[in-house]
C-alpha cells in the first residue's frame, strides 16, 4: 500500500504542483528527501543487539525531567513487557519486548522515544510554531505558543506525542526534548548517560551514520543491513540497528519521503508571493463586471432606501390570491400546478410573523441546554471527562462534525453568492439572504465547537500574531476568521434595513443609515473576497490530512484531497441552500419558493457530477478501487457516502418530477448534505487509523451532547434573527399586513 502511495506521488507531484497550485515537483530528489540538516546536528544510535531491558534510561529519563521515577529497583518488573507501552505524558521513554522471529524464546527490546525527525511532520503541522527543530537536532517544545489544537499529533508518523488530556487549564504536549538544555551546556542525554551496556552512541549524526554502516560491514551475520532512521521520513536523528527485519519487531514500514514535503509544496504553491488568490480575485471582479446589469450591484435602490426612511405606506386591499399561509407546504404542490410561482416582484425580504415558542423550538432548547452542561463539564474538569480522546485518537466527532462538516456545509453562501452577484441571476436572489445567515451562523458556531476542543482555547488568539505559514491550519485559521468577518459585514446590511425602517431611535437609525449606504459601497469587493477566502480555506481542510499518508485510509488519502474537498464543498452550496429554505418553509408554514429551487436544483447535477468524476478518477488513477471489495467498515463507509449521497441525489435530482416537488426535492437535497457531512466524518474519524491502537475511537455521549447542542442553538439563533431582520422573502401583501 505504501509503495502504491510512493509511487504515485512521485507520478502526480507535477500534476498537484501545475495550475492553482504551481509548478513544480511535491518532493526532492531521491537523494534529498527533506530540507538539509547540519553537518553539526547530533542524534543517537541504538543497538538492539545489546539491550538488556533492563529500564535503567526510563528511570533516569523520568528523574532528568522532574517526574517521580520511584526507586530504582521497580524498574527490575518485567511484568510490564506483557503489553506494549506507548510514551506518556510522564514517560516520555519506554521499553517494549518483542519476539525474536529467529530465535524463539529470546526477546528484542525496543527503545522509543521521540525520532526528532530532520523533517518533522510535527513542526510542519503546528499552527504557531509551538514545536521546533533546533540547529542541534532536538525538535523542542514550547508551551506558551501552543493552543492545544492537537494536530502535531495527527502529523506525526511515529504517534509519539503525548497530551495531559485531564488537564482543564494547562494541557501540554508531553514529548522526548533529547534533554537539549543539557546539550547546550556540553552534556549528553540522561537515558545515554545512565544505560550500563553502551547500548546508544551520542554524537554528531553524520558520524553515527557511518559508524552505523561500518558495524553491518564488520559483522554482517549479526545486523540486517539497514539503518532505520537513516532515511525513513526524511530521515530521523534516532537510529537503530538490528538483526532482524525491522517490520517483525513493530517498527513501521515509512516511505522516505517526508509527509510535509508534499503539504508544504501546496501551501507555498497556492499562496506563492499571494498570486494565485488575487488572481483569483481579479478574474472573479472581471466576471461581476462583464455580467452585471445596467442598475449595477445594490440590493437597494435609492428610491426603495427613502422609502424605507418614510415607514410603509398604507396599501389597497390585495386581490384574493394564493400566499404562502393559504397553501402549508405539504399542499403546495398538489394545489398549483408545476409552473405557478409568484414573481420576484411580488416577493420581499420581511421578519417572519408568528409564534416563536413552538414544541419543536422547546425541544432545542433542552438539547441546547444539554449539550452546554457537557460544554461546562469539559471547560471545568478538562477534555477527558468529556470525550473518549486519547494518545492515538486526538481528533474526533467535534473536529469530524463540528468543525469540518461545519465549514463544508455552510458552503451555501459563497456559492449563492457567486450566483446571484457575481454572474448576476437575479432569479436567485431570494435564497441569497438565507444562505448568508446560515452561513454566518456555520462559521460562528464552528469557532464556538473548536473553543471547545482545544486544549489551550484562550489562546486562540495566538495565529493572529505568531505565524507559521508552513502549517495548513494556519491557512485554514486565518481564512476562516477573514471569511467570518466578510460574512457579518455582508450581514450589515440586512440587520440596518430593520433599524432604518422605524422612528424610535433616531440616533440608532441615522447610524444604521449611514453603515448601510458605506457597507454597500464595498458589497462588490466584499462579495468577491468572500469566495475567494471560500476556495481557499474549503481546499486546505482536504490538505489537512494529506500530511498523515500513513494513517488515513487509500480510500480517502490522496495528493488530489484539496481539490477533492473543494469541489465537495461547492457541491453541497446549492443542495444545502435548497434543504435550508424548504426546511424554513415548512417550520414557519410558508409556500416554498420553487420558482427559484426547481431551477437551483437543475445545476447541482452539474456540480457533484464534477465531484464524482474527479472522485473516482482519483481512485481508478491510484487503483485504490481494489479496496473496496475488501468488506471493511472503510470500504462499507465508502460506498454508502459515495452512492447515497453523490449518485443517488445526482439521479433524483436529474428528474423534472423531483424539482417540481418540495417533498421529493428535500430528499436529494438531504442525502447531498448527508453525504458530505458522511465524507468529511470518513476522512477525521472512520478512515483515520493511526498505529499502535489497541482500541477503536467511539464518540462518548459528552461528545454527540455538546455537538447536537451546538446544532440546536444554531436553530435557535436562526429562528430568533429570522423573526426580527428581513432574510426570508415574503408575498407583499402579507408583509404590508
Amino acid at each position: 500500500m505504501l509503495s502504491d502511495r510512493r509511487e504515485f506521488l512521485k507520478q502526480l507531484g507535477a500534476v498537484t504542483g501545475s495550475g492553482l497550485l504551481g509548478t513544480g515537483s511535491a518532493f526532492a530528489s531521491e537523494s534529498k528527501h527533506g530540507p538539509a540538516v547540519s553537518e553539526d546536528a547530533v542524534g543517537v544510535l541504538v543497538d538492539l543487539t545489546l539491550c538488556i531491558g533492563c529500564r535503567l534510561c526510563e528511570h533516569a529519563c523520568k528523574k532528568g525531567n522532574g517526574f517521580d521515577a520511584g526507586p530504582v529497583e521497580k524498574y527490575d518488573d518485567q511484568s510490564v513487557f506483557a503489553e506494549q507501552r506507548r510514551p506518556a505524558p510522564d514517560a516520555y521513554t519506554v521499553i517494549n519486548a518483542e519476539p525474536n522471529p529467529e530465535v524463539p524464546g529470546q526477546d528484542v527490546y525496543i527503545k522509543t522515544n521521540c525520532f526528532h525527525c530532520n523533517y518533522p511532520a510535527c513542526v510542519s503541522a503546528c499552527i504557531v510554531g509551538a514545536l521546533h527543530k533546533t540547529e542541534a537536532g532536538p525538535v523542542v517544545y514550547d508551551a506558551w505558543k501552543c493552543i492545544g489544537c492537537r494536530y502535531c499529533m495527527v502529523a506525526c508518523p511515529f504517534q509519539i506525542p503525548a497530551y495531559d488530556y485531564h488537564n482543564p487549564l494547562t494541557p501540554e504536549v508531553q514529548k522526548c526534548e533529547l534533554c537539549h538544555e543539557r546539550l547546550e551546556a556540553g552534556g549528553m542525554p540522561e537515558c545515554v548517560k545512565a544505560c550500563p551496556r553502551e547500548t546508544m552512541v551520542f554524537g554528531k549524526r553524520t558520524e553515527l551514520i557511518k559508524l552505523a554502516h561500518e558495524r553491518i560491514r564488520k559483522n554482517p551475520g549479526k545486523y540486517i543491513d539497514h539503518v532505520y532512521g537513516e532515511h525513513e521520513v526524511g530521515g530521523t536523528s534516532w537510529m537503530y540497528l538490528s538483526s532482524v527485519p525491522f517490520e517483525e519487531i513493530g517498527f513501521l514500514d515509512l516511505p522516505k519521503e517526508a509527509p510535509p514535503a508534499l503539504t508544504e509544496k501546496i501551501q507555498h504553491s497556492v499562496f506563492k508571493y499571494g498570486l494565485p488568490p488575487l488572481m483569483l480575485y481579479a478574474l472573479l471582479g472581471g466576471v461581476m463586471y462583464l455580467t452585471k446589469p445596467r442598475q449595477g450591484f445594490a440590493p437597494l435602490k435609492k428610491e426603495t432606501l427613502e422609502a424605507l426612511e418614510k415607514g410603509p405606506e398604507p396599501e389597497a386591499e390585495p386581490e384574493a390570491k394564493a400566499t404562502r399561509e393559504d397553501h402549508p407546504w405539504e399542499e403546495w404542490e398538489h394545489d398549483h400546478p408545476p409552473d405557478h410561482h409568484l414573481h420576484a416582484h411580488e416577493e420581499e425580504p420581511a421578519p417572519v410573523k408568528g409564534r416563536f415558542f413552538t414544541p419543536g423550538v422547546m425541544v432545542l432548547i433542552a438539547l441546547a441546554a444539554t449539550g452546554l452542561f457537557f460544554g461546562l463539564k469539559r471547560f471545568i474538569f478538562g477534555l477527558e471527562s468529556t470525550t473518549n480522546l486519547d494518545h492515538q485518537y486526538p481528533w474526533g466527532l467535534w473536529i469530524g462534525v463540528d468543525v469540518a462538516s461545519g465549514v463544508a456545509l455552510a458552503a451555501g453562501g459563497f456559492t449563492t453568492a457567486f450566483l446571484a452577484h457575481i454572474i448576476h441571476r437575479e432569479r436567485y436572489h431570494a435564497i441569497v439572504r438565507p444562505a448568508l445567515l446560515t452561513a454566518m451562523l456555520g462559521y460562528t458556531f464552528v469557532c464556538l465547537g473548536l473553543q471547545v476542543d482545544l486544549g489551550r482555547y484562550y489562546n486562540v488568539w495566538h495565529p493572529m500574531f505568531m505565524w507559521q505559514g508552513n502549517s495548513v491550519l494556519f491557512e485554514v485559521g486565518m481564512c476562516v476568521m477573514c471569511y467570518l468577518t466578510v460574512l457579518y459585514l455582508e450581514f450589515m446590511p440586512i440587520a440596518c434595513e430593520t433599524f432604518m425602517a422605524q422612528d424610535r431611535f433616531p440616533r440608532i437609525k441615522k447610524l444604521a443609515t449611514f453603515a448601510y449606504g458605506k457597507v454597500n459601497k464595498i458589497m462588490f469587493l466584499l462579495v468577491i473576497a468572500g469566495v475567494v477566502l471560500s476556495c481557499l480555506h474549503q481546499s486546505s481542510l482536504g490538505t489537512l490530512m494529506v500530511i498523515a499518508p500513513s494513517k488515513l485510509h487509500p480510500l480517502w488519502w490522496t495528493p488530489l484531497s484539496p481539490l477533492l474537498f473543494l469541489l465537495s464543498a461547492i457541491a453541497v452550496g446549492f443542495p444545502m441552500a435548497i434543504w435550508e429554505s424548504l426546511l424554513a418553509s415548512k417550520s414557519f408554514k410558508l409556500k416554498p419558493e420553487m420558482d427559484v429551487l426547481g431551477p437551483l436544483a437543475r445545476l447541482i447535477p452539474f456540480t457533484l457530477g464534477v465531484y464524482l468524476i474527479i472522485k473516482i478518477g482519483d481512485m481508478i488513477w491510484r487503483g485504490t478501487y481494489t479496496y473496496l471489495g475488501d468488506g471493511s467498515v472503510e470500504s462499507i463507509c465508502w460506498i454508502i457516502e459515495v452512492g447515497a449521497g453523490v449518485i443517488l441525489p445526482i439521479v433524483m435530482f436529474a428528474i423534472p418530477k423531483v424539482r417540481r416537488s418540495p417533498k421529493l426535492l428535500f430528499i436529494p437535497a438531504t442525502l447531498a448534505v448527508l453525504g458530505v457531512l458522511f465524507n468529511r466524518v470518513n476522512v477525521f474519524v472512520i478512515g483515520y487509523n493511526p498505529p499502535y491502537t489497541d482500541k477503536t475511537y467511539v464518540p462518548s455521549i459528552g461528545e454527540f451532547a455538546v455537538t447536537i447542542g451546538l446544532i440546536a442553538t444554531l436553530m435557535l439563533v436562526y429562528r430568533v434573527i429570522v423573526t426580527f431582520f428581513p432574510v426570508i422573502s415574503q408575498p407583499k401583501a402579507k408583509v404590508a399586513a
